[in-house]
């Protein structure tokens, strides 16, 4: 049945109100997924170039593990950074997209007590915040971007019950 009776308020508008809100949840996710269209390569004016990778962020908000599998179903991971040089260059494309004072998901994770890359590697670079406390149960890392620039840092947070933004790094 594509919608349900309302019994007690015999509502007649019910249905097509509950058909037209199933419509507009499916229209949002599509327009969500629109910047995967062309999955080839990065998508000029949305993406950047780093090295051999292109990266893009989703605004939408999600747990951490669920975003690696929307960046791991397109071919990617969840980007994460190998140097200082990466670290610089998300930051300036954060920056640059109006991504301010906000936290996004970043690819590293704790695994049996060893901070990870989405990729399965040991972290090599990490740029944890000074004040970070590591708390029992926080096993996935973010990057909180502060207003001033040189603030921005990692911090650990739960990998569930948190939904952050993201984003995803793919092998050009």
């Amino acid at each position: 049945m594509l919608c349900e009776v309302d019994n007690r308020n015999k509502n007649p508008g019910g249905c097509f109100l509950q058909l037209w809100k199933r419509t507009a949840k499916l229209e949002n996710n599509i327009n969500k997924l629109q910047l995967w269209a062309n999955s080839s390569g990065c998508i000029e004016g949305n993406d950047f170039i780093h090295g051999n990778y292109c990266y893009r962020i989703l605004r939408f908000e999600v747990d951490f593990w669920e975003a690696e599998l929307f960046c791991m179903i397109r071919g990617g991971h969840l980007a994460f950074n190998e140097d200082e040089n990466s670290w610089n260059a998300t930051l300036y494309y954060l920056w640059g997209v109006g991504f301010k004072m906000k936290e996004i998901w970043t690819g590293v994770y704790k695994d049996e007590g060893i901070w990870k890359y989405t990729d399965g590697r040991n972290a090599k670079y990490t740029n944890w915040a000074t004040g970070n406390v590591f708390d029992y149960g926080d096993d996935c890392a973010q990057i909180r971007l502060e207003f001033n620039y040189q603030r921005s840092a990692m911090y650990d947070r739960r990998c569930t019950r948190n939904p952050r933004a993201f984003l995803c790094k793919y092998r050009l």
